[in-house]
């Protein structure tokens, strides 16, 4: 049976899903019938992932420096101020990826996006350019008021927003998707595999905490990984 993994939601505690994914790089869980879902932050994981950004030396510490360059110093979280939002994570997250990121994503990695107006939920698998993958990343990750001013427009589909709470399994024939999430979200409609065990509260959710925090998360998700994934 093959494997694909799915990275739900995680607002600021996408570190715990870094953590899960490093695992998953490290041991090369993944195929190449594997596939990769990723929304909101969790896309951000995903594209990690799928373009062979080494997680744990190089992904991390530049999504966790993105995340404190988009707020200022006096601040914890960029909500009601997030114009520096997108532009910082193209220049900073955008560098680690390799010049062929969008080769190695088409068809592999799967970025759940929101087209506006009618609120549609998409899955965006085909990218035309190295900015045409960030930009969908960066449409997954655009909330109104908080990442961005309205949404994040994409060559092919539009106005769009961020995917929402969840993403799909991978419904092929002989594929098993391992879902991770970082604890209870609204609305579930799919149970996950790989979760915190022990609790991640409100304030490492929906804000910035200093890095070894973060750091803390992410070493939880690579254990967490390791219990569940075991030596596969």
């Amino acid at each position: 049976m093959g494997l694909s993994i799915a990275f739900n939601g995680a607002f600021f505690a996408w570190p715990y899903q870094a953590g899960v994914a490093a695992f998953v790089q490290d041991r090369g869980v993944l195929d190449a019938r594997s596939r990769i879902y990723g929304t909101s932050s969790g896309a951000v994981v995903a594209v990690m992932l799928a373009c062979g950004v080494d997680i744990t030396r190089v992904g991390l510490d530049a999504g966790m420096e993105a995340n404190l360059r988009a707020i200022e110093p006096e601040r914890k979280h960029p909500f009601f101020r997030p114009t520096k939002v997108l532009p910082t994570y193209f220049s900073i997250f955008g560098a680690t990826l390799p010049e062929d990121a969008h080769h190695r994503a088409t068809d592999r990695l799967f970025i759940r996006v929101t087209r506006v107006p009618r609120m549609q939920r998409i899955l965006v698998s085909q990218f035309r350019s190295r900015q045409g993958l960030l930009d969908a990343l960066g449409a997954s990750i655009a909330i109104p008021g908080v990442t961005v001013t309205f949404a994040h427009k994409l060559e092919t589909h539009g106005w769009c927003l961020d995917g929402g709470p969840e993403v799909p399994d991978d419904d092929r024939p002989g594929i098993e998707t391992v879902r991770v999430g970082v604890g209870p979200r609204i609305p579930r409609t799919k149970p996950d595999h790989i979760t915190p065990s022990r609790p991640i509260g409100f304030v490492q959710r929906f804000t910035v905490l200093p890095s070894e925090r973060r750091r803390e998360l992410f070493h939880l998700g690579y254990r967490d990984a390791r219990g569940y994934l075991g030596a596969a």
